[in-house]
């Protein structure tokens, strides 16, 4: 118990000391390794003596998206240039999305030198994907409270809860005998495709909701016949399954709601997953009375066997 608490103070000097730092020069942080070990996949990670160590900043641990280091982790990054974006935003955009392990090993980077107590990194410029498709979820870095950093050329990913646990799927521990333990190898989440960030719109692109220990994937709506749902338990190997027109009877907008049967907005209330079932809030347009008008429905889907549950007008 003494040993977690001279830790913890360090780290409240430290954050201390970086939140100073950050202030003086918005787009330059001052960095140190970690001050306690980290183990990442049973491999406890030297950073002292590497060109890529990992970074310890405002109390967080940072993770260098190197290649081999991405291989390692379980990652894939993907950059997007604004130029290439055009209409989609005056700023770069860095993919970063679970991806197979491929390397046993950690690669460190060696160095013929040891780190400085003190180092020097820039807040990366632009906005992070992280596991998301949508550009109405993209993070704007520099506004983020633990944004991605630039350390000698490479990008750095935070761990943080929200970040590593849920949107990756890590399994991340503190011990104060063996500092942080960090396991990415039972993530159960999609491997995107970045590529598609360059569509610039959400048509056909399969959604995501991420319950305990599963995941679903959804349809933005059900035109063109995309009755196709996805669903995988951690574990398992991914099913797909497909429902028909009659189960909606109409055109659904999933993940959506309208206030006056002809808008379509974000649903305030968000799909959730629990117990393989899905509840998501849906708007339906069909023609009553030869109008073409939209209604709000919340439907519940059985995702271990395939089959609707419900389809409850509210």
């Amino acid at each position: 118990m003494k040993k977690l608490s001279i830790i913890l103070s360090c780290i409240l000097i430290l954050q201390a000391f970086f939140a100073a730092s950050i202030y003086a020069k918005s787009s330059q942080v001052n960095v140190i390794t970690p001050p306690f070990q980290v183990t990442i996949n049973d491999t406890v990670i030297d950073s002292p003596g590497s060109d890529y160590p990992l970074l310890f900043f405002d109390g967080i641990v940072y993770y260098p998206l190197t290649y081999y280091g991405n291989k390692f982790a379980g990652l894939q990054i993907y950059n997007l240039s604004k130029e290439s974006l055009r209409l989609m935003g005056d700023s770069d955009i860095t993919f970063v999305g679970n991806s197979q392990i491929t390397e046993n090993e950690y690669f460190s980077y060696a160095g013929n030198y040891k780190n400085s107590p003190v180092m020097s990194a820039d807040i990366l410029d632009g906005r992070i994907a992280l596991n998301e498709l949508r550009l109405s979820k993209f993070i704007e870095n520099e506004k983020n409270e633990f944004p991605f950093l630039m350390f000698r050329g490479i990008k750095y990913l935070p761990l943080t809860y929200k970040f590593a646990t849920e949107q990756l799927d890590w399994s991340i521990t503190f011990d104060a005998e063996k500092g942080l333990n960090i396991d990415s190898r039972d993530a159960n989440r999609p491997f995107l495709n970045p590529s598609h960030i360059s569509r610039g719109n959400n048509l056909g692109m399969t959604e995501y909701v991420y319950g305990e220990n599963a995941y679903a994937g959804y349809p933005p709506n059900t035109l063109n016949g995309n009755y196709t749902f996805i669903y995988k338990e951690k574990g398992q190997d991914a099913k797909s399954f497909s429902l028909s027109e009659s189960n909606f009877n109409g055109d659904c907008y999933f993940n959506s709601q309208t206030t006056n049967g002809a808008d379509i907005v974000e649903a305030e209330v968000k799909p959730a997953l629990k117990n393989g079932i899905l509840d998501i809030h849906c708007v339906v347009y069909n023609n009553e009375e030869g109008q073409y008008r939209g209604k709000n429905v919340i439907i519940r889907i059985d995702m271990l066997n395939g089959a609707m549950i419900s389809s409850q007008k509210i």
